[in-house]
């Protein structure tokens, strides 16, 4: 592509997959997740096993107590941009003068869940997306057969769980803030 020129190719606002992490590892879910007999998720391969997991919340705070009392500028959330969390810590070790901490080692599989056939077409070819069709119903009565109800046949407790009661003790824990 030349200086000054632009794409030409327009992409409707359409999600076309979803991505999503393991927790620890290798996931013994999404590796063998079918519906309709078709595998749903696609293993892309591992993170380099780096975040904040591993750094409690009573040390985080005392860093950006630290960094606060420093001048900078701690604000979060919305408009700080991604990692907010993994760059303060980075920022307050720094200035303590201590190593880098961020990759803990712990990799995480990374899984693509493609919401249509012919997704590397529709990226590099420029085709037009061949929808999957899972209805959203389907997909809640699927995992509701699948995983809901025969783990709820085999947790005892569950059964015995009272919504009105539920709701109740959540409406106190409120009311006490």
């Amino acid at each position: 592509m030349t200086k000054g020129s632009h794409y030409k190719r327009k992409f409707k606002p359409e999600l076309l997959f979803i991505t999503t992490t393991s927790a620890f590892g290798k996931s013994s879910i999404y590796n063998r997740l079918k519906y309709n007999g078709e595998i749903v998720a696609i293993s892309l391969g591992y993170t380099r096993g780096s975040g904040t997991f591993h750094i409690p919340e009573e040390l985080y705070q005392e860093i950006l107590d630290f960094l606060y009392r420093k001048g900078i500028d701690v604000s979060r959330g919305y408009g700080h941009g991604p990692s907010r969390k993994l760059k303060l810590i980075s920022l307050g070790l720094d200035h303590l003068g201590l190593p880098s901490f961020e990759y803990h080692g712990i990799k995480r599989e990374f899984y693509l869940f493609s919401l249509v056939k012919n997704l590397k077409e529709v990226i590099h070819r420029k085709k037009k997306p061949i929808w999957i069709n899972r209805p959203f119903n389907d997909l809640v009565d699927f995992w509701k057969e699948r995983w809901a109800i025969p783990r709820a046949e085999r947790i005892l407790r569950w059964k015995n769980f009272n919504s009105v009661d539920f709701f109740k003790k959540i409406e106190k824990k409120l009311k006490e803030l």
